[in-house]
């Protein structure tokens, strides 16, 4: 087994990296998660006890550990130093494999981000096929008790006809979050809120997207959250925006969300 690890800093999709790491284990690669904050030092014994094939660090200088990840780090086979704070000379990749890899990263994706680590598998010397980067749809509708996400509002409606018709004379309440939060499975207040609705007669239409684009792209780019509630016509009475930040981090332990 090829042994990869992998220090990270915050921000970073584990639930999403978490599935990678399973499916990679089919292709004869382990894949070793650190965070930096929490972590350094787990990641330097690592280091330390284990030959490590390929090291991959999104190191910052003002987190534990810097130093010492970086010395040890010089042991694996292979190194690729991700974001400012990786010192010149760190990386063993060129800078093309580097942009290569970058490009894996794009998008929340398991399947991407197992590919890319089996494209940085290969150019270290692993007999391994993968795939080029598919692209990711990053915005729909979704539905906790829905088996995949929907592209479009007649579908949305058709699920909850089939489920629930009494919603479908109700008002409509839309909500928007973000993509990765959906995907990162870090939706427990969403889907109390979604749940809560229908429970007083309401239909939810929670739309995901990546949040606010470049405003000089055409609008059907910069929002593509827009035209979700567009489509749902005048039953749409109230709009919550939650890409300003999270509703509730413990939905059960506040009454307020009880009584909606």
């Amino acid at each position: 087994m090829m042994k990869i690890v992998f220090v990270h800093g915050h921000l970073f999709n584990v639930q999403t990296w978490s599935q990678a790491c399973e499916l990679l284990e089919a292709d004869g690669i382990e894949l070793h998660l650190f965070s930096q904050m929490p972590m350094a030092s787990k990641a330097v014994d690592f280091l330390h006890e284990h030959k490590v094939d390929v090291f991959i660090g999104y190191l910052f200088h003002d987190l534990p550990g810097y130093d010492d990840l970086l010395t040890h780090a010089q042991k694996a086979g292979h190194r690729l130093g991700l974001g400012m704070d990786a010192p010149q000379g760190f990386s063993t990749f060129t800078p093309g494999q580097k942009i290569t890899f970058d490009s894996y990263l794009k998008e929340v994706s398991a399947q991407n981000f197992q590919n890319g680590i089996k494209f940085l598998a290969s150019c270290a010397g692993k007999a391994v096929n993968y795939e080029k980067p598919e692209p990711v749809r990053t915005h729909g509708i979704y539905h906790p008790d829905a088996p995949s996400f929907f592209a479009d509002v007649s579908g949305y409606l058709q699920f909850q006809k089939e489920r629930a018709p009494g919603l479908l004379d109700g008002p409509m309440v839309g909500a928007l979050c973000y993509y990765g939060q959906i995907m990162e499975k870090n939706c427990a207040e969403i889907d109390h809120l979604i749940r809560s609705l229908e429970k007083h007669g309401l239909m939810p239409l929670c739309v995901y997207s990546e949040g606010f684009a470049d405003s000089t792209l055409p609008q059907e780019m910069c929002y593509t959250w827009a035209s979700y509630f567009r489509k749902a016509g005048p039953k749409l009475s109230v709009l919550l925006n939650l890409l300003a930040g999270r509703l509730l981090s413990k939905p059960e332990d506040v009454p307020i969300l009880e009584s909606l």
